[in-house]
């Protein structure tokens, strides 16, 4: 079983609006959704200064808000997050047993940062999706060493985390519509696995 902590706070939130915009043009060129502080997005044709993203957060922080999510996550997610554990120790990947989930407003739907906080989106993504957002990322951070030593490239990764989720929370998974044809990356993936090692070194070979 995971064991997992919720938290969010008006300072990450701040934190949250600079890194989106610091990633702005790249978010929009892979074409992700992203949400910002409805003032912000006036501003931000002219510029956005650092006074300005921290009254507008302030502004719009509303902490019950986020403790309905926590509070929902906390009914939904022990039989979930106690299988995908048991099936994940399946693999030969290496899995944390604690991980630290971040509530925020903006941004993208969810992210992840090494080795262990999950971020996600409540703006963006319902609460009956919240659980099945949590285990994506927790994929993410389960093989993002290797998938940083073999170099696989971000749609591909997408893709393996997506097959991954599919077998350790199968009730969960909504395969992702991506820009690449996966014919290659899911006949690997079928033939190897449980051992993802060896599926991400020949997904790497494929260089999509």
């Amino acid at each position: 079983m995971f064991n997992v902590s919720v938290l969010y706070s008006i300072q990450f939130e701040i934190n949250r609006v600079v890194d989106t915009f610091r990633q702005i043009d790249w978010l929009q060129e892979n074409k992700y959704i992203v949400t910002l502080p409805i003032r912000l997005k006036v501003l931000y044709e002219n510029r956005v200064l650092a006074d300005d993203i921290e009254s507008v957060v302030q502004e719009e922080f509303a902490e019950n808000y986020y403790q309905e999510s926590k509070d929902f996550l906390f009914k939904s997610w022990e039989e979930a997050l106690s299988q995908a554990a048991i099936e994940l120790a399946k693999t030969d990947l290496t899995t944390l047993h604690k991980y630290k989930i971040f509530l925020t407003r903006y941004g993208t739907g969810g992210s992840y940062h090494s080795p262990n906080e999950i971020i996600i989106n409540i703006e963006l993504i319902p609460k009956d999706d919240l659980l099945r957002d949590t285990i994506h990322e927790i994929v993410h951070l389960t093989i993002q060493s290797l998938i940083d030593l073999h170099h696989v490239n971000h749609w591909p990764k997408e893709r393996l985390v997506d097959l991954i989720v599919a077998k350790i929370s199968p009730s969960l998974i909504n395969f992702q519509n991506l820009p690449i044809d996966t014919n290659a990356i899911d006949n690997i993936f079928a033939k190897n696995y449980p051992k993802v090692q060896q599926i991400i070194q020949d997904v790497a070979k494929l260089n999509i």
